[in-house]
């Protein structure tokens, strides 16, 4: 077919070393991406899986270094420097919980749709005994995303118990609604961390009689 005038006609070209060269790269990326991925998620489970210490973990703390914007290894921090809170003097607690916090809220960020990292940010927040007003904000985030997850139920019956009269009287509300429907460990978990509490009392002042009397006692 003759080429129409004006046209230029296109022939196809060898693909030199150079090209191959830069081909063979590009093909390659994704082979290393999977390979740092894959290399990262191992030092996380091996993070997760060592012993609490007052120092720094080894394995987390390198897979930070080589990773970037991973939510799984933020909520692995953060988990680590709440347990290491809990073990390490008096004065330094506060700041292993605000370091859980930094990396609970990034966890969010990244993976805006997981309740789970909310709930751990708000359990850094209840253990810092932040301001009303942060609990509250905190809590709705959790409700409104994730309003029928029940894997939640017992951690955040538990906190809420815990800062109850940081609680708005409609929060205390779905609290109280929720134990009702809660399953029986749920309740019973709940009920015995909190022994002694002004949100125990608060429980077993509203809660039916049926459903309270085994643990109000």
């Amino acid at each position: 077919m003759a080429a129409m005038p004006g046209m230029r006609v296109l022939m196809p070209t060898r693909l030199t070393a150079e090209h191959w060269l830069k081909l063979r790269w590009i093909l390659l990326i994704p082979a290393l991406f999977m390979i740092h991925f894959g290399a990262v998620s191992v030092l996380v489970a091996l993070g997760t899986e060592a012993e609490v210490t007052t120092q720094d973990n080894p394995w987390l703390s390198l897979a930070d270094a080589i990773s970037v914007g991973n939510p799984e290894l933020e909520a692995a921090l953060a988990r680590y420097e709440i347990s290491r809170g809990l073990i390490t003097a008096p004065e330094y607690q506060q700041a292993r919980f605000e370091s859980a916090l930094q990396h609970w809220n990034r966890a969010a960020e990244l993976r805006p749709y997981w309740p789970y990292y909310l709930l751990g940010g708000l359990e850094a927040a209840v253990r810092l005994d932040l301001p009303a007003e942060d609990i509250q904000r905190r809590f709705d985030e959790i409700v409104q995303l994730a309003p029928k997850e029940r894997g939640i139920d017992r951690t955040l019956l538990m906190l809420s118990t815990f800062s109850w009269q940081k609680l708005t009287l409609e929060q205390q509300a779905w609290v109280i609604d929720r134990m009702q429907s809660a399953n029986y460990s749920t309740r019973r978990y709940v009920f015995s961390v909190t022994k002694g509490t002004p949100g125990h009392l608060g429980l077993c002042s509203y809660l039916p009689w049926n459903i309270g009397k085994q643990f109000c006692k």
